[in-house]
């Protein structure tokens, strides 16, 4: 319970000690050190049945649940801040590169079209029609 306390004090789990060769005095050590509950084996399925729905179990498993999707959201939100400030650098660089190109064929009258698009797809869509009209693309 210290490392908890220290570590993950957000969430303290429930702890039952199961066994077959403890007596009361070891279920009553295991207790004082922070274990929720104890039980001496053989452990009846209807005893299992009743723990899982437990309300302490059942708390334990919504604030687990609650904090695994915290995390989750937490690492979407930096990988798509990534991704997007990577495809910004890309963009940038590839636009300054095409406009270095660009000028530097300022003699060649064919039109341009820019695409600044996140979506493969969508962005696939725009190049193909663009090139269709006569355009060259940059994007």
């Amino acid at each position: 319970r210290a490392w908890e306390q220290d570590h993950r004090p957000e969430f303290c789990q429930y702890v039952i000690g199961i066994s077959a060769h403890a007596n009361g005095k070891d279920a009553q050590v295991g207790l004082k050190s922070g274990m929720n509950r104890f039980m001496g084996k053989p452990v009846p399925l209807k005893s299992l049945s009743d723990i899982a729905k437990c309300k302490e179990v059942t708390d334990a498993s919504t604030q687990l649940d609650l904090i695994y999707s915290r995390s989750r959201q937490e690492f979407v939100d930096a990988a798509r801040a990534s991704e997007i400030s990577r495809l910004h650098n890309e963009d940038v660089h590839s636009l300054r590169s095409s406009m270095t190109s660009l000028s530097s064929n300022s003699n060649n009258a064919k039109k341009t079209c820019l695409i600044v698009e996140q979506d493969a797809d969508a962005c696939r869509s725009l190049k193909r029609l663009s090139k269709g009209h006569g355009y060259s693309v940059v994007s």
